[in-house]
């Protein structure tokens, strides 16, 4: 799934092989000034994914400056057959 944030930083991990067919990809996104109460949706959006992305961990910071906004700081992983890994695209 996509970022629907300008201020999006995305950050890839390498691949890890999970056994002989299987592989886990992992990503950091960290999304600054983005709007708290549009979370539930994005993080609604990467779980109907096909296949889903599943987050991993979640760290909120509220803006000192804005109400309403924050840097999040969200971790996902992908498991995806080594065979399909090759078909998709890095971004998770």
């Amino acid at each position: 799934g996509s970022v629907p944030d300008p201020h999006a930083e995305i950050r890839e991990h390498d691949p890890e092989s999970l056994g002989q067919d299987w592989i886990v990809r992992r990503a950091d996104v960290t999304l600054d000034d983005f709007p708290l109460e549009k979370l539930p949706g994005l993080l609604r959006q990467a779980e109907s994914a096909r296949p889903p992305s599943r987050l991993t961990t979640c760290a909120i910071r509220g803006s000192a400056q804005t109400a309403g906004l924050g840097q999040v700081t969200l971790v996902f992983e992908l498991l995806l057959r080594k065979a399909d890994a090759d078909k998709r695209p890095s971004r998770l």
